[in-house]
């Protein structure tokens, strides 16, 4: 599938891709880390297979590295040095006339990841986006 879609009232195309961002802080650093890792290309639905296995991926691999040593917190109980935070997210993007809007298909709340996934069923179909939304 091409990552281009035209509708008949957007002449301009408008390109679709996946981004996975990772906020992480932790031990006694003042700075959070930040990573983000964009996937592209003309498949899309490869690419959203590919984030959502690097979501997962990135999810266990903190757990693993700071489930011995430190306490997981959400950030109202977060101590710096004495805590783990994180947050993943991974956007759908949408980037039309320069512009990009990012529609959060995983780690955010139900309500408002079920927007994003009404775009996906629009792209990908009702079935195919079907695969996709039970990982939350």
């Amino acid at each position: 599938m091409d990552n281009y879609v035209s509708f008949k009232d957007n002449p301009l195309p408008t390109k679709y891709h996946y981004q996975v961002d990772i906020y992480e802080t932790y031990r006694n650093k003042i700075d959070s880390k930040v990573h983000t890792k964009i996937f592209s290309g003309n498949d899309l639905p490869e690419q959203r297979r590919l984030a959502d296995k690097y979501y997962s991926e990135a999810e266990l691999n903190i757990w693993k590295k700071n489930r011995d040593y430190l306490q997981f917190a959400g950030p109202a109980n977060f101590i710096r040095g004495k805590n783990v935070c994180y947050l993943i997210i991974m956007y759908l993007v949408e980037v039309f006339d320069g512009e990009s809007d990012y529609h959060p298909v995983r780690g955010e709340s139900l309500e408002v990841m079920k927007e994003s996934w009404k775009i996906e069923e629009h792209l990908f179909g009702r079935n195919n986006a079907a695969n996709y939304q039970h990982i939350y």
